[in-house]
């Protein structure tokens, strides 16, 4: 007597590869998403430590924020910032990288970069010689390249100098220069903000100088948040404090520079 084989016919097989696929394409961006989010909240926390340890130094020193800038040609963005002088009140410098940049990884001190970039208008001033700093820009998410080559003081180029925003990059931003591409000629430095790589979402992490952290996209800021300057005509390298440090569209790019 012969026995009957049990076992899957190729339709039965095709339907179930079929729905495993259908799921695998509505599942799959899920747990994209959901990465993504993770990343956005780490990074969240590690600005809310540096607000944080601003506010404490701050405290320290009759209310005034760090003032770290490069002091030798060839300084590093871990030791000419004031990411060095808010290490004590800090309990690790993996805070100062953004695990959807990576930049800095796997220690600052050894790499000598960081995913977070300092307001230049704003180093070094008084807390009551802000006009707002509840919505003056302290640090923010930044992005270039990691070259040793090509970082810090007079050796700077377009392409480095992310723990900067400054006027060499505002010289090279929205609205003075309106394409976002990256340009091997280092003629556009949108990358260190307006269109870095790594963000959350078409948004980035920023610390204000009275401490708090907020989430937000580049557009909706404007170049007074930089400035610390919200009314009357001042301007600087002829973009007034109104202006806006992003176009909308470019919210959702982002540099291909590593």
């Amino acid at each position: 007597m012969k026995t009957r084989r049990c076992g899957f016919t190729l339709i039965e097989l095709l339907v179930v590869i079929a729905i495993i696929a259908i799921l695998a394409a509505i599942l799959f961006p899920v747990f994209a998403r959901a990465r993504d989010k993770a990343r956005q909240a780490s990074c969240l926390s590690n600005c809310r430590q540096i607000g944080l340890s601003l506010q404490m130094y701050a405290q320290d020193y009759d209310e005034v924020m760090p003032n770290k800038w490069w002091d030798k040609n060839g300084c590093t963005e871990w030791e000419c910032t004031p990411a060095i002088q808010l290490v004590p009140y800090t309990k690790s410098t993996k805070i100062w990288i953004c695990p959807s940049k990576g930049r800095g990884a796997p220690d600052p001190t050894q790499s000598l970069f960081i995913s977070y970039g300092f307001n230049w208008w704003a180093i070094g001033k008084p807390l009551a010689a802000m006009d707002r700093p509840a919505e003056t820009i302290f640090s923010t998410e930044t992005g270039a390249t990691a070259d040793l080559k090509h970082l810090g003081g007079s050796k700077g180029s377009g392409a480095a100098d992310g723990a900067w925003l400054d006027t060499y990059w505002q010289n090279y931003s929205y609205p003075r220069v309106k394409v976002s591409a990256y340009s091997k000629s280092n003629t556009n430095t949108n990358h260190r903000f307006q269109t870095q790589k790594g963000k959350h979402a078409a948004t980035v992490n920023v610390v204000y100088a009275d401490g708090h952290v907020k989430n937000t996209r580049p557009s909706r800021l404007i170049w007074g948040n930089f400035y610390g300057v919200f009314e009357g005509t001042y301007k600087s390298q002829g973009v007034t404090w109104d202006a806006a440090v992003a176009a909308p569209e470019m919210d959702e790019q982002e540099s291909t520079v590593e």
